[in-house]
């Protein structure tokens, strides 16, 4: 992540949209949703990959650093740093994302469908 960016390792916020930027997506109901974001703060461009934990409320999101400007490519974890987002929407009108940052030498992010 770029050295000015302004995330904290550990961070609480309403929604998605608040802190990023969607560049690229594509939507599935029933499966992961996958595309490419951009910090609000930063600028940098990070791939993302979102799996529902409980459909229609609740969702892990992994964001891995872009090291190329390529958009075909698989998601790879080269960079050190990755963020682990939670999304919870249990609470019907209301949503509450909670970001850590991850180390690769602590857990490596799940990009495999």
């Amino acid at each position: 992540m770029d050295a000015k960016c302004q995330i904290d390792s550990h961070a609480e916020f309403g929604d998605m949209a608040e802190l990023f930027e969607f560049v690229e997506a594509s939507e599935y109901y029933d499966g992961p949703i996958a595309g490419v974001v951009r910090c609000r703060d930063c600028g940098v461009l990070f791939q993302y990959r979102c799996v529902p934990i409980i459909v229609d409320v609740l969702w892990h999101w992994t964001l891995v650093p872009r090291v190329t400007d390529v958009t075909d490519i698989p998601m790879s974890a080269t960079e050190d740093t990755w963020i682990s987002i939670v999304e919870d929407r249990r609470i019907p009108g209301s949503a509450m994302c909670r970001l850590v940052l991850m180390s690769n030498g602590v857990a490596e992010p799940n990009l495999k469908d």
